[in-house]
């Protein structure tokens, strides 16, 4: 067994069936296409805007001379999901990026438990850096050079045959290693069924791959504070994050065919209904100690209660279910701005849905905070609303 066997059978006992070793230096080909992006649709929220520190493992981490890229897949595969209950609770959804255990801790552990087994067998010395979504890298193009996929129309890194849904983790080492060859990418390219352009809620992708953030549902369900009425429809039934442009892929059908030496040897986390389609009223009635203990070890948490509890209120609105009528009205009372200005749009989408003796008492209650607001953001919902359905 050759050393990139040794690496790649390690990596699979610690749940990574796709690995590879790449150098430290500029990655020209990620270095040109952050630029490109960043020249036409401009700097991108939450990451470093510099396409060279992005694309330079040695420039983030000095001593690193080699960089080992894995794929780690989600918990679940499609085929596998269940359908959102039609019960008596009004429920939103959460993409698969925020099912179960944070995957930025997840998957961490998976490759310190990596750095210890290559320790182990004398394949690395004694520096590592676990890198897991949260360093400047850009870490998907360290993955195209380690020619673990391809960009796919869905604008995400696409194994063929095997799909989208994986997380990329990275191992910063001082040990000098070979570069690893993985698939042949010359004649790997996405299908360009378009499925997933046709898909999107917002229209934010198109056939070049580039992606409008300002229309993915994605990134607004994370985006802070107001979002435009447009914004809002976008979003859907999602509280967090939007799988349609992967869900409807077709190489992302056989993603969970992987054999058992594949998994990671600490389990998988059993979910449950409330984990992957959460309750409307749950998420609005939670206090701050009770987000924290129920989000503490997930990805939802980074983001705050506040944008969750938005969400949740944008939610009801597209839902326009008139069992969530006495929600939305609670919400008139919130001392957030942002949580009342969503709460009299919610109202208003679910205003069309209700009787008559609903629509007097919903009305009532709109002129009643119209009268007694302050914050201009609210007075110009309000008077939106007001004036959309007198």
């Amino acid at each position: 067994m050759n050393l990139h066997q040794k690496i790649t059978q390690l990596a699979k006992k610690t749940g990574f069936p796709l690995v590879s070793v790449i150098p430290t230096d500029r990655y020209e080909c990620g270095y040109n296409r952050l630029a490109t992006i960043q020249k036409n649709l401009g700097e991108y929220p939450f990451v470093k805007n510099d396409p060279d520190y992005r694309t330079t493992p040695n420039k983030y981490t000095t001593w690193a001379k080699s960089l080992i890229i894995g794929l780690y897949p989600y918990g679940c595969a499609p085929e596998k999901t269940s359908p959102k209950p039609n019960d008596q609770f009004i429920r939103g959804r959460f993409a698969r990026v925020a099912w179960g255990r944070d995957y930025h801790l997840v998957v961490k552990e998976a490759l310190v438990d990596l750095a210890q087994k290559l320790k182990k067998h004398s394949i690395i010395s004694s520096n590592f850096l676990p890198i897991v979504d949260t360093s400047p890298l850009a870490e998907r193009e360290l993955a195209f050079r380690g020619e673990l996929g391809i960009k796919g129309n869905h604008n995400c890194l696409m194994v063929p045959g095997l799909g989208s849904f994986f997380f990329i983790g990275g191992l910063l080492i001082d040990t000098e290693l070979p570069q690893m060859n993985n698939l042949n990418l010359t004649t790997s390219k996405c299908l360009n069924c378009e499925r997933c352009i046709n898909s999107c809620p917002g229209s934010a992708l198109d056939s070049k791959s580039y992606l409008d953030l300002n229309n993915c549902a994605a990134y607004l369900t994370v985006k802070k504070g107001f979002l435009t009425r447009k914004q809002r429809n976008i979003i859907g039934d999602y509280l967090y994050g939007c799988d349609k442009c992967q869900v409807v892929c077709p190489e992302n059908r056989n993603n969970d065919d992987y054999s058992p030496d594949c998994m990671p040897e600490w389990g998988e986390e059993v979910l449950n209904i409330d984990d992957i389609y959460p309750k409307i009223s749950d998420i609005l009635k939670l206090s701050n100690k009770q987000f924290k203990n129920r989000f503490k070890d997930n990805a939802i948490f980074w983001r705050g209660k506040k944008v969750l509890q938005r969400n949740a209120l944008i939610v009801l609105g597209n839902l326009k279910d008139p069992r969530s009528t006495q929600l939305v009205l609670d919400s008139f009372h919130d001392q957030r701005e942002i949580i009342r200005t969503m709460s009299v749009w919610a109202s208003e989408k679910i205003y069309e849905n209700l009787n008559n003796k609903e629509r007097e008492q919903v009305l009532k209650e709109l002129n009643v905070l119209y009268n007694n607001e302050k914050s201009e953001m609210v007075l110009n919902e309000l008077k939106q609303t007001l004036n959309n359905i007198s």
